[in-house]
């Protein structure tokens, strides 16, 4: 008797469980497909680096795609920071990597990742901010800041210090204005959008550009391009100066 009444208490638990377990949630669509998309990727990685001996620097692009991909699922903030610190990790380590080999097997991964931190620029962070999501908002400037530093840097090295490009000492001005371009214009724009995350990202354009220039154009430049860079520099950053947004008032 006592073990009928003990095998109706497990049955009748068993069926109250059935509808918990059938009324949960699901896992997305996205992270199922996508993990399986993700995990085959990795796995095609692997054997191709053993067994068709292609070179390891093409992981670079495929990590690279898999933070693009990622980063760009706003739906789910885990995925979407997990994405941005892959990206900053892949300008990181391919930066070092294609400083230390020179490798052109590394630019297409550091280009990859350039495009993933200008994606989120243009379709992540409105939506982050929308949200207000400022450790997802500032985590992605922060990949915008490396992936495009890193691939600017890299892509100018390759194609124009390289000797692919005709050796002229004026390219050397290339880099120095493009960064300090786009740090002023994001200076300029963080002032009207109130965006501290973007202001900070400007000004590491900035400094780099103005390292650059101190460090490496006055020295390695003569003569009227020296000249040269310095005023185009300095009006830029005027010109970013008068554009700027003047601080509101705190109100008492």
């Amino acid at each position: 008797m006592t073990k009928q009444v003990e095998t109706q208490g497990v049955a009748n638990s068993k069926a109250q469980e059935l509808p918990e377990l059938l009324s949960a949630k699901p896992m997305s669509d996205r992270t199922l497909l996508g993990g399986a998309g993700l995990a085959l990727l990795v796995l095609g990685g692997i054997f191709g680096w053993r067994e068709l001996q292609v070179d390891p620097a093409y992981l670079l692009t495929i990590a690279a795609a898999g933070g693009a991909l990622a980063s760009g699922i706003d739906r789910d903030r885990t995925a979407t920071r997990t994405g941005l610190l892959g990206l900053v990790l892949c300008a990181g380590l391919g930066g070092a990597w294609y400083a230390a080999v020179r490798s052109a097997a590394l630019l297409p991964g550091l280009l990859v990742a350039l495009a993933g931190g200008v994606l989120f620029l243009l379709r992540g962070y409105p939506r982050a901010r929308q949200r207000g999501e400022g450790s997802t908002v500032a985590l992605g400037f922060g990949a915008l800041v490396a992936t495009t530093l890193t691939a600017s840097w890299a892509g100018y090295f390759h194609f124009l210090t390289a000797g692919l490009a005709p050796d002229e000492v004026a390219r050397r001005l290339v880099l120095t204005l493009l960064w300090v371009v786009i740090g002023v214009a994001l200076v300029v724009r963080s002032g009207k959008l109130r965006e501290l995350a973007m202001r900070y990202a400007g000004y590491v354009f900035v400094v780099a550009a103005t390292a650059k220039a101190l460090l490496y154009d006055t020295t390695h430049l003569g003569g009227g391009l020296r000249v040269l860079v310095l005023l185009a520099a300095g009006a830029c950053l005027l010109g970013g100066a008068l554009l700027a947004t003047r601080p509101r008032p705190e109100t008492k």
